[in-house]
């Protein structure tokens, strides 16, 4: 049933929320690759194809899972904003690509777990369609804010492709860093 103002509750009460769309249900636990999928929300195509994205919540955690037909399962890819837009995640306002925000210590952890000799791998990559010699190929940036609530950049890393010619590629690594308020290229 459809309220008068447009609330629409599907396995609950409608006392029990204010949104607009409410679906409950039992723990669903998490995705499994199945053709059909243990989650309590589902999105999918009614193609050959058959992807599908589905929300789901346990009693320890939710989750969103995007999947396919036949070996893909639930390693299909997921795009997030992928005609454009910023994503946030711990907040609502991003200013950039990503924006992460947390009251914690550790923001962001990059996970390898495929028993191998590498770790996590971490690419910048300046896809330039004119490279020229002296471009930035990456640069992270360490910052802070001063005694006047200033936000500053108090270290830098910075990569450059010195030389872009093919056959005689070079590339430089420098540090950067801020002394007694001017900031530049020293260890």
């Amino acid at each position: 049933r459809i309220t008068k103002g447009g609330q629409v509750n599907i396995g609950g009460a409608y006392s029990g929320t204010t949104a607009l769309l409410s679906i409950s249900g039992t723990s669903k636990g998490f995705p499994s690759d199945s053709a059909i999928p243990e989650a309590n929300f589902i999105v999918k195509t009614n193609d050959t194809n058959n992807r599908w994205i589905g929300i789901g919540a346990s009693s320890t955690s939710t989750w969103i899972q995007a999947t396919g037909p036949g070996t893909s399962g639930p390693t299909a890819s997921f795009a997030i904003n992928p005609a454009g837009g910023n994503v946030a995640v711990g907040h609502t306002n991003p200013s950039s690509s990503l924006h992460v925000v947390r009251n914690g210590y550790q923001t962001l952890r990059l996970e390898n777990r495929d028993n191998g000799a590498n770790g996590p791998y971490i690419e910048l990559y300046n896809n330039s369609a004119s490279p020229a010699d002296n471009d930035y190929t990456g640069i992270i940036s360490f910052k802070n804010r001063n005694s006047a609530a200033e936000e500053i950049t108090y270290s830098q890393i910075r990569s450059q492709s010195t030389d872009v010619a093919d056959g005689t590629e070079d590339g430089v690594l420098t540090f950067h860093t801020r002394h007694n308020g001017t900031f530049g290229e020293r260890i």
